[in-house]
C-alpha cells in the first residue's frame, strides 16, 4: 500500500463528506458535538479535524486502545 496516497485520499474524502453533510443540514463545525469516524489512523482523524474545523476534543477516539478495528470501529 502507498501510505501517503491512502492518507491523502482518506483525509480529502472524509473532510469533503463532513463539509457536505454540514452544508446539507445548514450546520457549522461549532454545531457538532461528537464525530465518530472509522478508527484507522489517528493522523487521518487529525487531518480531518484541521480541514473541517472541528476540534479533536470532539472526536471519539478508541484507536489508541484497540487499533484499526476495520468495520467494527463505530460499534466498538
Amino acid at each position: 500500500m502507498n501510505g501517503r496516497e491512502v492518507y491523502k485520499h482518506a483525509v480529502r474524502n472524509m473532510a469533503s463528506s463532513a463539509r457536505t453533510a454540514l452544508e446539507a443540514n445548514k450546520l457549522t463545525p461549532d454545531d457538532v458535538t461528537w464525530v465518530v469516524g472509522h478508527q484507522a489512523n489517528l493522523r487521518i482523524l487529525e487531518g480531518v479535524s484541521e480541514r473541517v474545523g472541528i476540534p479533536m476534543e470532539r472526536f471519539f477516539l478508541n484507536v489508541d486502545r484497540y487499533g484499526n478495528t476495520s468495520s467494527a470501529s463505530v460499534p466498538t
